[in-house]
This record gives structure tokens, sequence and C-alpha cells, in this order.
């Protein structure tokens, strides 16, 4: 796993499930055991991390990776979270941490759930048990958690500018809208889309926290030897706090 603490969560969808991987019977098996408790870890009154923790009895000791995905009750998937670990014969409990900033960015109210929780060989990532609808936290909302440094607060809008009044474009500026909560030098990088890509710009500017608009200017010539009218696609690729 990728991002957040521990290794995860990078995404909602995360890794392939266990549907179709081969399994390793007498391994190891969750046993049932389920706990969730969330944590504010810097004191800010809202909470950085909801923890999993699942227990499972270990015949075989070995490297093993625990996975599990959460969704509200809809069964709409919001995190996925991994923690890759030796375990020892016995019995062993296993906390799983879901990033906070990716629960508020899903806008998603609980109570939430651990719709799968699998206990992979670490090894050759066979499937050593598996486990549908662990538990159900308490009713948290998604505004318990703390929001991501910076976010993008709704739609784009573009407009064509003509630098030196020649009745051509030199600019396609797009505008977008984002709510920051942590101040910061920010770089916000956007594609134009065609039939191929057409152009990519980046803008950098040092925001403080609230509703703040960066501008992207994407190059006419560049747009015009690219050879494709219109309508476009655009979007922000990449954004950076520093």
């Amino acid at each position: 796993a990728v991002g957040g603490p521990r290794g995860g969560p990078a995404s909602a969808a995360g890794p392939a499930s266990f549907a179709g991987r081969r399994t390793v019977p007498g391994m190891a098996r969750l046993t049932g055991g389920c706990a969730a408790a969330a944590e504010d870890a810097d004191g800010d009154g809202l909470y950085n991390v909801l923890h999993l923790s699942v227990t499972a009895y270990i015949t075989v000791p070995a490297a093993y990776n625990v996975v599990a995905w959460l969704q509200d009750a809809a069964g709409t998937a919001i995190a996925w979270a991994s923690a890759p670990l030796t375990l020892s014969a016995g019995l062993q409990t296993v906390t799983l941490p879901f990033d906070g900033r990716t629960i508020a960015r899903s806008g998603l109210d609980g109570p939430y759930r651990a719709a799968a929780v699998e206990l992979r060989s670490a090894e050759d990532d066979y499937l050593a048990d598996a486990a549908t609808a662990a538990c159900t936290t308490t009713a948290y909302q998604a505004g318990d958690f703390d929001p991501p440094a910076v976010a993008i607060a709704g739609g784009t809008a573009d407009r064509g500018e003509d630098t030196d009044w020649d009745g051509l474009y030199n600019l396609l500026l797009i505008d977008l809208a984002l709510d920051v909560h942590e101040p910061g030098l920010y770089t916000v990088t956007g594609e134009l889309w065609g039939p191929a890509g057409l152009d990519v710009a980046a803008v950098s500017r040092t925001l403080a926290p609230g509703a703040v608009t960066m501008t992207l200017a994407l190059d006419g010539p560049a747009i015009y030897y690219g050879r494709s009218d219109g309508p476009y696609r655009h979007g922000p690729a990449g954004m950076d706090c520093r």
C-alpha cells in the first residue's frame, strides 16, 4: 500500500480483493473479533486516524499483510488500509489505520463498516483467511475528521484571453476553486485534453486558509498546433504543498 500512515490508504478502491485469489488453508484465521476507534493525534479536536483492530489466530508464524476496506452504510467505498507485519503463533491483534483526511474528503457520514478484511501471506500474497462485514463503527460524521490541507471546492471555469488584440486567443485560462485548510506554498498542475493531451500548465502560490481561486494559463499556440477543435476537457492533474 502507498500513502497515509503505515502504508495505507491511498484510495477508496485499493488493491484487488480475494475474488479468485489463491488460498492457503490452515495457515491462519480471522477469529471475528473487531473494534474501531478514532484518534485525534494533534489535539485539534478533529480525528486524524480511524483505527480498525481485528484479531487473528496464527498457526504458522510468518510475515503477513492484513488489508481492509471501509464503506459507509450504503456500501459506498471510502478508503482502504493495510498493515504488513510478522505475526507469532497464537491469538494476535492487528490494527489498521484509515486516514482521516481520506474519510473527510469523501463527505460520507458514518456509521462506517469494514466491508472486507483479508489476512494474506506476505511472501506470495496468497489468502490465509477473509471476512466480510467484519464490524461497524459508531456514527462518526465526515466533518469529525481532519480535512485535507487543500481540497477542490467545486467545478472549474474557463475563458480565452487575447493578450495582443488580434482576435485570437493567446491563453486559455482555467479557474480552479480551492478550499485551503492549512497555509503553505501550493503548486497546482492542470491538463487540457482533446483526442490527445494538448497542454499542461502549473501555477504556484502561497495560500492562507479559506476559499481561494487559482488560475492556470494554458498556451494558445500549443492548443493551435494540437490541431484539435473543442470542446476540450480539462482538470487538475496534481496538487502539491511545500
